[in-house]
């Protein structure tokens, strides 16, 4: 397996792979058959998935087994924050492709939009689950993966009652599910403990984790500091304020949320931070102070650039906003957080920028599993611009009804400017976080760092 020392888990690696526009579906096949366990309770083989039938008994039938699936699924408690469902697999993991075999006809989740499943659960469970449905086409057979989001607020609790044709109960009200191995259940009385209990757990740790630095660093022994009053009071810049960590109510403001996430990453080191965060911070930009007096290591930009690399984008506007040394900050990256997982975006911005060094030294690194070009791109740091972008870009880029050549962006040989398509599909990403134009968006990110850099 690949979990040893020194290797991410394969559920990381796996959602890096999915993430990764170059990453053929064989790769992501071979990935699940290899390394992906048999069973599990954070995943789930499904040969077939329907979500639709002749009949409403079976619909209700067949929308009450994803409600449950995907609910136990982002219940479930463990360090993973992504959960998976298999489908065209079989119980051993092999890829077979969907075999249409229910005599009930319908659609299956992968025939529809996510629109389709979602409308199968708004309403239905509170709060909603959090998924994304990756599609997969190998040796002419056809299937995918469910990613769901381990739930923030738990548990997920079905809100209404699905029933059958004779009066019985598919699912009903005030219901949750949540995994015992590889099999889906409902939750008991002791589950929801265990579940608080945990909870409880995470937070104990974290504060055990508190008052120990506060110890060291006052130089407190701990049975002293037992018997200290520990009250809320404002913290420095660079501490988590302990208002944010328990206060479920977002911050509206675009600064606060940034400062918000600035300290949350410099106090715990996490970058487990949302596409629609890094959407927003780009559309209002302008809107952001990124440095200043109390900012002299341009922490926020920097903050910006990880974040986005860790979401499989290239960060290329922050790049090109980052004030200080970018060679020495791309060098802490690649020591820091090379993994096999999110250094591809890393590898394409620094093959535009022409880091050949960089590229070198991603190159001699072990990177079993991460498909790394780091080599075959340092071949490329002397090509020309447009080409470079090329390397992964096509030649023309296709927005919408229009279609804009490569050479023309880079070169600024339209009156269209890179920074206008950002906008415009970040916007819309805005409205609908879509694999499509997520993908357009990193090629227009590398035009934008091509032409700025």
């Amino acid at each position: 397996m690949i979990e040893n020392v020194g290797n991410p888990p394969w559920h990381k690696i796996l959602r890096g792979l999915l993430e990764s526009p170059e990453v053929d579906d064989s790769e992501i096949v071979d990935i699940i058959e290899s390394e992906v366990p048999q069973e599990g309770e954070i995943l789930d083989y499904k040969g077939d998935l329907y979500i639709s039938a002749k009949s409403d008994h079976h619909i209700r039938r067949r929308e009450s087994r994803i409600i449950k699936l995907f609910t136990a699924l982002a219940n479930v408690r463990t360090q993973a924050r992504f959960r998976y469902v298999f489908i065209g697999f079989d119980d051993n993991g092999e890829f077979i492709g969907m075999q249409y075999r229910q005599p009930r006809e319908g659609e299956q989740l992968l025939d529809v939009d996510d629109a389709r499943v979602r409308n199968i659960l708004d309403g239905k469970v509170t709060p909603t689950p959090d998924f994304e449905v990756f599609e997969l086409d190998y040796n002419g057979k056809e299937g995918g993966v469910v990613v769901i989001r381990q739930a923030e607020q738990v548990p997920l609790v079905v809100e209404k009652t699905l029933r059958k044709n004779g009066g019985g109960e598919f699912i009903a009200a005030g219901q949750a599910y949540t995994r015992e191995g590889s099999k889906t259940k409902r939750m008991k009385s002791s589950d929801f403990r265990d579940l608080m209990r945990y909870r409880e757990e995470l937070i104990n740790e974290k504060i055990r984790e508190l008052s120990d630095e506060f110890a060291q660093v006052v130089g407190i022994p701990d049975e002293q500091l037992a018997g200290f009053e520990l009250k809320v009071a404002p913290s420095d810049d660079d501490a988590m304020p302990m208002g944010e960590l328990v206060t479920p109510n977002p911050t509206k403001d675009t600064n606060e949320a940034l400062n918000s996430a600035v300290k949350t990453w410099r106090s715990t080191g996490s970058l487990d931070f949302e596409r629609p965060s890094l959407y927003r911070f780009f559309d209002e930009r302008n809107k952001l102070v990124l440095a200043g007096e109390d900012d002299e290591e341009d922490k926020k930009t920097e903050f910006l650039i990880r974040a986005n690399l860790k979401n499989y984008f290239h960060g290329a506007y922050w790049i090109c906003e980052y004030s200080h040394d970018i060679d020495e900050l791309f060098n802490t990256i690649i020591k820091e957080d090379i993994g096999g997982t999110t250094i591809r975006p890393l590898e394409r911005a620094l093959m535009v920028m022409g880091k050949q060094s960089h590229l070198r030294r991603i190159g001699k690194m072990n990177l079993e599993l991460s498909s790394s070009r780091a080599n075959e791109y340092a071949t490329h740091c002397n090509d020309a611009i447009h080409d470079r972008v090329g390397v992964y870009a096509s030649k023309n880029l296709k927005i919408g009804s229009d279609s804009y050549p490569v050479y023309d962006l880079v070169y600024g040989n339209t009156p269209t400017q890179p920074i206008d398509l950002m906008e415009e599909l970040v916007s819309d990403l805005r409205d609908e976080d879509e694999n499509i134009k997520r993908d357009k968006l990193r090629d227009v990110e590398l035009i934008y760092l091509a032409r700025n850099t």
